[in-house]
């Protein structure tokens, strides 16, 4: 049976080839207006919504904020013009997966689908049904699951789409309450050297960051995805910019059992 995913775009030209695009690999539902969307998630509960950040009935960062709140599994991507990419950066502070700009190509469209699907199959597989879960304390199993999918997504790296625009993909790390970088992907290593038992903060450039508000520390505290743009510093002395996403993996007591970092280069 085929993923469900919810597009929610108003632009004709848009809306159709949204609909050519992705119904080779999904299952389909359009919706008119966010009124419209909501019912359909509530009804369908697709894992997947593509939605214009102008939404027709209401404002596009409450119309995020109702997804989540109804349906906080569910991963979202929007779409924004130059005119409002204002906007489209703020969704990623309200856990959007992804945004892309106008006009959508077949490889944003890819690679945005990509990195929410990792993060759908994350979730799967470090779900507080994989364990038993009773005690605060993070479960070994879950530390097993996590480390396994970092090694899924180092085995897998060449064949992410985002591979075809020259970025790298698949700069994903593990970190403890602690501030300590528990497990790192391949591609990870390859740039920040093998950061295995150092600091969270370790790959920032020096002096630009302070501990406590790295994102993953603040995953931790305020149990909340967190996004950043910021510098960091490769193993070959080399400073780059970069957009830093820190997801808390939290378990059925409310705790904060680790956090997963994954890293895009400009």
């Amino acid at each position: 049976m085929s993923t469900k995913i919810l597009v929610l775009e108003n632009t004709e030209g848009i809306s159709e080839l949204l609909n050519i695009s992705l119904s080779r690999d999904y299952d389909v539902l359009m919706a008119a207006n966010g009124e419209d969307a909501l019912r359909i998630i509530q009804e369908s509960n697709p894992p997947l919504v593509i939605f214009d950040i102008n939404v027709p009935d209401m404002d596009g960062i409450e119309f995020l904020c109702k997804v989540k709140k109804q349906s906080p599994q569910t991963e979202v991507i929007t779409i924004a013009g130059t005119d409002c990419m204002n906007l489209g950066v703020t969704s990623l502070r309200y856990e959007a997966s992804d945004f892309i700009m106008k006009p959508v190509t077949s490889i944003s469209l890819e690679v945005a689908l990509d990195r929410a699907e990792r993060k759908i199959a994350i979730k799967k597989r470090l779900s507080p049904a994989t364990g038993d879960m009773s005690s605060s304390m993070i479960s070994t199993e879950r530390v097993s699951i996590a480390k396994q999918i970092i090694s899924s997504l180092s085995e897998n790296q060449s064949k992410s789409p985002a591979m075809d625009t020259g970025l790298v993909s698949g700069i994903v790390s593990l970190h403890t309450r602690n501030g300590l970088i528990l497990s790192t992907s391949d591609a990870h290593k390859k740039i920040f050297g093998n950061m295995e038992g150092k600091k969270s903060w370790g790959i920032y450039k020096r002096g630009s960051i302070k501990p406590e508000s790295c994102p993953a520390t603040l995953a931790f505290k305020q149990k909340i995805s967190q996004i950043k743009d910021l510098i960091v510093f490769t193993k070959k002395g080399e400073e780059i910019e970069a957009s830093v996403f820190a997801a808390p993996l939290i378990n059925n007591n409310d705790q904060t059992d680790l956090v997963f970092e994954i890293i895009t280069l400009s």
